[in-house]
Order: C-alpha cells, then structure tokens, then sequence
C-alpha cells in the first residue's frame, strides 16, 4: 500500500516537528555530532510517516484529525513524547525510515530500541520515499510495509555497528497487509 502526502500533508507534518524534536537524539546515525544535526531531519521522517500510518489504518479524513489530536496530546508534554502512542487510546507505534540508499522497499529493516518496546505493542513499518530537500510541492509517497506485535521482535538486539542495541527484522519478515489484518488486531488488544 502506498500513501500520496501533498504538500498540505508535509507542511502539517513539519508543524509538530520542532515540538517532538525537543529533548530528544536521533539513534540511526554513526556518532552524537551527526545524531544531533540530524535530529530534526529524522523527527520530520518520522512524523511523516506517523500522518501516512494514520491515513492508511483510519482514511484519509479521520487520519488526519486522529494525527493532529495524538500530536497535540504529545506536545502538552515535549519532554516525555507519545510514549509510541501515535494514535490515542491504541496500543501501536508507527515507525518510519527514509529510503536513502534503495529505491527497493523489500530492502530495509525494522528497528526498534530496547525502550520502545511495550507489552501488547503492535507496530506499523512505513518507507518514505526520498524527496527534493527544498521542493516539497510534489509531497512524498510513503510505502506501508506490514506490522508485528511485541512477541514477534526478536529476542537478541544487534551487537556491533551503527545498530549495536537495535533489534532489527527484515521488512520482507514482518506481518503482511492487508491493513484490516491490522486493524483486527487493535481491536482484539484494546477491548
């Protein structure tokens, strides 16, 4: 599944970048110097593909106004984030990656931390496709991947590397869509 962000949808995305930026350090890059430069860059990714989650688990409208309550919640409290809460009330946590170096979907990864994993967590993979840094009047395409529940990550994180610490399953591993698969599930967890 693929989800067509406008220009509208970025300016919004961007909007509550600065906010979830606050206190915070990016984990995807080689040294602090280069996780601080690139806080704000990986936050908007991040956002983006948060907003592209929302769309493709409740439509377009109810997407977007979900993302804007779930981002106004998180900024009353900048310090402490969502907690990887990206929709109030639900249990799952969307995730999302740029894709620099493939144009290949299949060939990313999953990652997630030791500290955003919660008991019953679901988790939704997005791809944000690469975008011209000072034209975003095109908007982006985010590609939605699958999902997985807390019990599918794996148990041993990476050792060494960029990713020491990051427990990391291929895209191609996780959950496939359709998205009502998903959606089922956040029903079965939240009731």
């Amino acid at each position: 599944m693929i989800i067509n962000l406008s220009r509208d949808d970025l300016k919004l995305t961007f909007k509550y970048t600065k906010t979830a930026s606050i206190g915070g350090i990016s984990h995807i890059h080689k040294n602090k110097s280069d996780r601080l430069k690139k806080l704000n860059v990986d936050n908007f990714i991040g956002q983006i593909g948060t907003l592209a989650g929302c769309i493709a688990l409740l439509g377009e409208e109810e997407g977007r106004l979900e993302y804007i309550k779930a981002r106004t919640l998180a900024d009353k409290n900048p310090l402490s984030g969502d907690k990887g809460q990206d929709i109030v009330g639900l249990n799952i946590d969307i995730k999302c990656s740029l894709m620099r170096k493939s144009k290949n979907p299949l060939s990313y990864n999953f990652l997630i931390r030791k500290r955003e994993i919660h008991k019953d967590w679901l988790y939704l993979q997005t791809l944000a496709e690469k975008y011209k840094k000072d034209d975003l009047s095109e908007g982006v395409r985010v590609h939605i991947m699958g999902w997985l529940k807390t019990e599918d990550i794996p148990k041993k994180p990476e050792s060494f590397g960029p990713l020491e610490g990051a427990y990391k399953i291929p895209v191609s591993s996780l959950r496939k869509l359709p998205i009502e698969n998903l959606k089922s599930e956040i029903q079965r967890i939240t009731n």
